[in-house]
């Protein structure tokens, strides 16, 4: 993304200013990016005396006297790391097929929104929730019926778990 026009919208606004400055989160928790875009005169220089256009800071920890406080090369490098091991105990976000049965437990769903949500859900892309969607399937945790689309078209697959299926009237 071009931070220059993060917070402003368009080109007609952000073109006024002479530089633009952005605070943004990183992948590691408390520490930010102030960014500068556009006419990067800050003066701002890396620990080795090179010219930057960014600038790591941190939030202080008393709440009766927030600030932003700068964050030196090896501070920022003890916060990633400390970050990275935390990540390492979270649980895996790969999705399986318990994570299939669990989304179809509160009711019945459209296989495509079921995939979309797990997907969002497990941050990872569709080929990985069809495979659990499939093996789900395959060890009979799942079922699916047809129902004809109001709209015209293919056919709704819906998702549920067995003794849920609907029963057809003869």
């Amino acid at each position: 993304m071009d931070l220059t026009y993060s917070g402003i919208g368009g080109g007609e606004v952000a073109n006024v200013p002479r530089s633009i400055l952005t605070l943004a989160p990183t992948k590691t928790k408390g520490l930010h990016c102030l960014h500068v875009s556009k006419r990067k005169t800050t003066g701002w220089k890396d620990p080795d005396g090179r010219y930057t256009d960014r600038y790591l800071i941190k939030r202080t920890d008393n709440p009766s006297r927030p600030a932003w406080l700068p964050v030196t090369p090896h501070e920022a490098e003890t916060l990633i790391s400390e970050g990275q091991a935390t990540k390492g105990n979270t649980k895996s976000r790969k999705v399986g097929p318990h994570h299939v049965v669990q989304a179809v437990t509160t009711g019945d769903m459209q296989r495509k929104a079921l995939l979309e949500q797990l997907a969002r859900d497990h941050h990872c892309g569709l080929r990985s929730v069809e495979a659990a969607y499939s093996e789900a399937k395959a060890l009979e945790l799942i079922d699916t019926y047809s129902e004809k689309n109001p709209r015209g078209g293919k056919n709704l697959t819906w998702v549920c778990l067995p003794d849920r299926k609907p029963q057809e009237v003869i």
